[in-house]
């Protein structure tokens, strides 16, 4: 769901209060569709209490991937995963649509924060994909790039995309209207 605030929040601030709760992850979650074991296993330590970073740091990159995938879902957003786009061809990781927004998202799961210079072009490879995922669709809604990364990004947007650490991932998804006039929109 998303929210409509007066005043924009500090980019990305997360609080364990607006966190994802065990309240967030409804247990019809894992039976709606089959997902890996161990990302039933992170999202079931989650409703135990343990945070997103935490949960985050023990699974694999394509773990992740899927992990973002179901707290988006989680988060009221219907999401497809690894969408191949042709002509050019591209691949976008997570495309989260929302009620005012589709969010094209590339997951890293990074041990530590790239340069600025890699994050650049990381973030005007993900523009370009969003920007071809515009082109092929109908879908009158705002797209916007987003990178979400497990470890604490050193920027919160490159060249109009957005960085999001998992760790407020929930904030953004509640607030990302909030930041239209930092964000490049397809």
């Amino acid at each position: 769901m998303v929210k409509r605030r007066s005043e924009p929040p500090l980019p990305f601030e997360s609080r364990r209060a607006i966190g994802f709760a065990h309240a967030d992850l409804p247990g019809e979650l894992f039976a709606s569709h089959s997902i890996e074991a161990s990302v039933a296993a992170a999202l079931k330590l989650m409703m135990s209490g343990a945070t997103e970073e935490e949960v985050a740091r023990r699974l694999t990159w394509k773990d992740f991937e899927l992990f973002c995938a179901e707290l988006l879902r989680a988060g009221g957003y219907t999401v497809r995963q690894n969408l191949v786009l042709s002509r050019p061809r591209a691949q976008i990781d997570l495309v989260a649509s929302g009620p005012l927004f589709i969010i094209s998202l590339d997951c890293k799961h990074w041990k530590r924060a790239p340069s600025y210079s890699a994050l650049e072009k990381i973030a005007r490879a993900q523009l370009w994909r969003g920007k071809l995922l515009r082109t092929g669709m109908k879908d009158p809604r705002p797209i916007v790039s987003a990178i979400l990364a497990y470890s604490e990004p050193r920027e919160r947007f490159v060249n109009g995309v957005a960085v999001v650490p998992i760790r407020a991932l929930r904030n953004f998804m509640e607030t990302v209207e909030s930041y239209s006039d930092l964000l490049e929109m397809n």
